[in-house]
């Protein structure tokens, strides 16, 4: 059992955003997803519908993001470990969102349903990791990786 630490530096609505996830043990290792302005603009018309307390679409977002930066970091149980961010009714439809991608993209496999746990980084090493990576990769001081197309993400989600 392993454990991924999930930050971002921006959030959705206010981009840039870096997206990151690390694996620190048995080999550290991470991912950074960066979303320019104009990629979240173009995200954000074609999915916000104009209600003035609609922020479904930001969830989704976010669990799309969140979802692919650790894709190719999950292993066989591990433990999803998710900056408190996210609070109340927003925390459990992020959860929602995405053990939903999971079992879409990993139906059948051990991966189809991981912990996911919302952690503060003061409580976790891997969080704690994920919130300095994630900056660094805002102020350019390390590699990231553009952001992927999420639509096929958020297509399941809908």
């Amino acid at each position: 059992m392993g454990i991924i630490g999930v930050d971002s530096s921006g959030i959705v609505n206010d981009p840039p955003i870096c997206m990151a996830a690390v694996r620190l043990k048995p080999k550290q290792k991470h991912r950074i997803l960066y979303m320019s302005k104009n990629k979240h603009e173009e995200y954000k018309n074609k999915m916000y519908d104009g209600k003035k307390q609609n922020d479904e679409w930001r969830l989704k977002l976010s669990s799309a993001l969140i979802f692919k930066s650790i894709e190719n970091l999950i292993k066989q149980n591990d433990i999803i470990q998710i900056d408190t961010d996210f609070a109340g009714d927003r925390k459990k439809r992020v959860t929602h969102y995405i053990k939903k991608l999971f079992g879409n993209y990993y139906q059948g496999t051990p991966l189809e349903n991981p912990e996911i746990q919302f952690v503060p980084p003061m409580h976790s090493d891997y969080v704690k990791e994920a919130d300095r990576k994630s900056k660094l990769a805002r102020h350019k001081k390390i590699h990231k990786v553009n952001c992927p197309d999420l639509w096929d993400c958020i297509e399941l989600l809908d």
